[in-house]
């Protein structure tokens, strides 16, 4: 995999070269220098990007790493590669250095790597969903904990997970511990898998250190487990959501320039559907509903129309392409979310972000748990975890995925969720 980012990244470097000398040249005042010039520089940056690459940890076998987390760690990776690289250019006053250059290449290279990281992981989930380079390992999980370990693993099999052994935290530590030293040395297992929920982790500690001292590969499950096991849970035994209040103004801001660009660049859209709802049927252009936001607040959420005007306003929508209830044209709006468009209004009023958990209804969220009620404490978004890499599974399955994005939301995993909702959406995948 280190051969082929290299590959990539000098492909990104030599195209955005191309780019900047040709389609691109009239954009700029500043004279280049010959590909030459560039092919030292040029050759450092792409070392500085596969060094931050393997400081991250990404040329590891962590299958337990879902694939946004990756990407997301990818384009952190890249832009801190592309950081040092500027700062050892002003330190050495290089002014030959172009930062047009630069910038297109950051672009490219991070596009690339996970086009690069998307393809290797479908050829790998083929191979282990296959039965092929499976790890053996033994499970660590809470008392109860195994069901739930094991469907979690049953809807994942291209994590390539095998359980050949089970321990339970909170037992006889001495008893545990012989055990997985005898199955180390018999040549059962090849690697710890860890799969204790955070509030728990105080109890996992002496088996990491075990495995430490034994270079055991150990595998921890939690950010995709704490989501699957708290459904099981008090909302007190989930840690506390943690208001990033730099990370939430920053977000506000993208948030705004978001929608008035996607405002913009829709504008001819808006007034094709808005034609099309009319002559397709009956009825007002807009859809408007009563949703819960943020910390509770009901706001009038703004759709498309999709419906027929005689459909319950408050119903379930069921996931079918042969609902009744749709509309011919209300069909395609949903086929491509056109229909969400004007949810950017909401995001302008502050009613909502470009990212976050699903609006609910309000029915939806009163006859719910306090766990499921947890979700409120953040914006709810136009679109988020679940539609992004999970829009073909039951709505049911959504909270799991939302409580993961609340407690690990950054701007760098909401870019991801937005370019891998943009694929999804040109897909059809999942949507009716």
């Amino acid at each position: 995999m280190v051969s082929s980012d290299a590959v990539v990244l000098a492909a990104s470097a030599a195209a955005a070269y191309a780019l900047r000398t040709g389609p691109m040249r009239t954009w700029f005042r500043e004279t280049i220098q010959p590909p030459a010039f560039f092919v030292i520089p040029g050759a450092v940056v792409v070392v500085l990007c596969l060094v931050s690459i393997g400081i991250s940890r990404l040329y590891e076998d962590r299958r337990y790493l879902s694939r946004l987390e990756q990407y997301a760690a990818l384009v952190k990776a890249v832009t801190y590669a592309i950081l040092v690289a500027l700062a050892f250019a002003f330190a050495l006053r290089e002014k030959e250095l172009s930062r047009s250059i630069l910038g297109m290449f950051w672009v490219l290279a991070c596009a690339l790597l996970v086009l690069e990281r998307s393809a290797w992981h479908q050829l790998v989930k083929s191979v282990r969903r296959r039965g092929g380079d499976s790890a053996r390992v033994a499970a660590l999980v809470p008392p109860g904990g195994l069901p739930r370990l094991r469907r979690l693993l049953g809807g994942y099999p291209e994590l390539g997970y095998r359980i050949a052994g089970v321990l339970v935290a909170g037992g006889n530590l001495r008893r545990n511990l012989a055990k997985l030293e005898s199955w180390v040395q018999a040549g059962r297992i090849d690697a710890l898998l860890v799969g204790v929920p955070s509030h728990a982790y105080h109890r996992v500690v002496p088996y990491l250190a075990w495995c430490e001292e034994r270079y055991l590969p150990h595998h921890r499950l939690s950010s995709a487990f704490d989501a699957y096991h708290g459904a099981a849970e008090s909302p007190g035994s989930l840690p506390p959501v943690d208001p990033k209040p730099v990370y939430t103004a920053a977000k506000r801001m993208l948030d705004e320039l978001g929608a008035l660009a996607l405002l913009a660049l829709t504008s001819p859209v808006w007034i094709a559907v808005a034609i099309a709802i009319r002559f397709d049927s009956p009825g007002p252009v807009l859809f408007v509903q009563d949703r819960v936001g943020r910390h509770g607040r009901l706001f009038r959420c703004l759709k498309f129309r999709t419906m027929y005007v005689h459909a319950p306003r408050y119903a379930l929508t069921a996931r079918s392409a042969k609902d009744p209830r749709v509309t011919p044209v209300g069909r395609f709006l949903r086929r491509t979310s056109l229909d969400e468009l004007p949810q950017l209004v909401n995001v302008l009023k502050g009613e909502m972000s470009l990212v976050g958990p699903r609006p609910e209804m309000p029915f939806m969220v009163d006859r719910n748990t306090p766990l499921y009620r947890r979700r409120l404490m953040v914006l709810p978004g136009l679109t988020g975890l679940w539609q992004a890499v999970a829009r073909h599974e039951p709505l049911e399955e959504s909270l799991r995925y939302d409580l993961y994005y609340i407690q690990h939301r950054s701007l760098v995993f909401d870019f991801v969720i937005m370019a891998r909702t943009a694929f999804s959406v040109l897909r059809g995948r999942g949507a009716y």
